[in-house]
């Protein structure tokens, strides 16, 4: 393949699934061909590139509507001018935002979109700007691209139905990839002797993710408390940080249950622990019991995957998209828990208090701790199952990209 100027572009250097994707596939595609890495600002903490070879177009995040307006004008013009310097043949732009500004930005290059989750069912697009969204913005955004790749067959058809992507738009399901020996190796890193004691003396539910609405905590915890009723030994931990943790402290404190923080003596004594942001997460969840997703909406969650390449038993709700194709499973509506060869697929999870949808998960959850036959079986299947998403068809997804 002739060698390419690829530009890749997203808004900053957060901590969250489309970051880590940014710099997992400029770190690849960089491997055969020149890779411009460009964000918005550098705002964030950095987390996945491990390089300081990037271009900052020093726009920083709008307050109102009309900074927002004004900045959005400003990433145009500067970017459009890096283009004209640099004549990439291809941009790539990751999250949305990211994707108004390469489209609009757009020169003699060829304009790729890179989905990375569900825009329809994201409860955060809402009111009469969300319905300009839904609506009028992205069916223009993407019908503008030259090539729109996403991460699972459920965003493919999310973009087909709800957006009306004209046929005449590749859209092409690329899926995440995983290092297997490396995460393998991330897991069994030691922890801490406080973790350590905690981890081997308890059954531990383990949740991976951004501390945000998305993910759904407090559904998640309102399961926990059902489940503690029943098996008092079990505890719940939280890998992740966000703007949602003060809320489920005061929501634990209310449900009686005794939450750890950062920042106070790490003891046994604790139900649910938030762990905050932690280096090397997999060394958490390869000692869990139970690794559970309780997301409302997701593109193709990393967490799910990499839990289950630790050798965690995992259930996941059947959130659009990506929980059911992980598990091999069609994309389908299921009103009761499904014990599948390689996880367990539970029934979507709600953001507004459900009594019954709640028990369901509680019992079906303590049965996934409780079963050591399934519990053994799907360690197995799920490693198996994980070997399907690998780099080297990554690398053949990739080149059909670019050549195409």
């Amino acid at each position: 393949m002739k060698r390419k100027r690829i530009l890749m572009l997203a808004p900053d250097l957060g901590y969250g699934g489309a970051e880590k994707s940014f710099s997992r596939w400029a770190e690849i595609l960089s491997e055969k061909h020149e890779v411009i890495r460009v964000v918005f600002n550098k705002a964030g903490n950095n987390t996945y590139l491990t390089d300081h070879n990037i271009i900052s177009l020093d726009v920083p995040a709008g307050k109102n509507a009309f900074s927002k307006l004004k900045f959005f004008r400003e990433r145009i013009v500067k970017l459009k001018k890096i283009k004209k310097e640099l004549r990439p043949d291809i941009s790539i732009s990751f999250l949305e935002g990211a994707d108004y500004v390469n489209v609009l930005s757009r020169q003699s290059e060829k304009v790729i979109l890179s989905i990375r989750g569900s825009k329809q069912y994201d409860s955060n697009i809402s009111g009469l700007l969300g319905w300009l969204r839904h609506r009028i913005l992205m069916p223009y955004l993407y019908n503008r691209a030259d090539r729109i790749t996403v991460v699972s067959e459920g965003i493919e058809q999310e973009l087909r139905d709800f957006y009306h992507v004209k046929p005449d738009v590749p859209v092409q399901v690329i899926y995440n990839f995983y290092d297997v020996s490396g995460l393998k190796a991330l897991a069994a890193e030691s922890l801490s002797d406080e973790w350590q004691k905690i981890l081997s003396n308890h059954q531990i539910i383990v949740c991976v993710g951004r501390v945000a609405r998305q993910k759904n905590y407090p559904f998640m915890i309102r399961v926990f408390k059902k489940i503690k009723e029943l098996r008092a030994h079990v505890k719940l931990l939280i890998l992740g940080d966000g703007e949602q943790k003060e809320t489920l402290l005061a929501q634990a404190e209310k449900l009686h249950l005794k939450a750890y923080s950062n920042g106070i003596p790490l003891t046994s004594e604790y139900d649910l622990y938030f762990a905050g942001m932690v280096k090397n997460p997999h060394a958490f969840v390869s000692r869990a019991s139970l690794f559970v997703l309780p997301s409302l909406f997701e593109g193709f969650p990393n967490a799910l995957a990499e839990a289950m390449i630790a050798g965690t038993p995992a259930a996941a709700a059947n959130c659009p998209y990506g929980p059911a194709e992980i598990f091999g499973q069609p994309i389908k509506e299921i009103s009761e828990p499904e014990f599948l060869a390689t996880g367990l697929l539970l029934p979507a999870s709600e953001e507004t208090p459900n009594e019954n949808l709640e028990s369901v998960w509680a019992n079906a959850l303590i049965k996934a701790l409780d079963d050591k036959e399934w519990r053994a079986a799907i360690i197995a299947n799920a490693s198996q199952r994980m070997a399907v998403f690998n780099e080297e068809q990554f690398d053949k997804d990739c080149s059909e990209m670019l050549e195409s």
